[in-house]
């Protein structure tokens, strides 16, 4: 694969990881839900593991 094509793949990466901390967060300050931001931290972990193997 090209590089430039390995580039724009990790900082879509990025972008996810970034998008799941927001709402995560959102869940904890804003929403004040700690369900919710326990759920969102797993998606951003299991996001991260995936984004792992990649």
């Amino acid at each position: 694969m090209p590089p430039a094509s390995l580039r724009v793949m990790d900082a879509n990466a990025n972008r996810a990881r970034e998008a799941a901390r927001t709402l995560e967060d959102i869940a904890r300050f804003v929403l004040e839900d700690a369900d919710l931001a326990v759920a969102g931290k797993g998606v951003r972990h299991d996001l991260a593991a995936v984004l792992a193997h990649l």
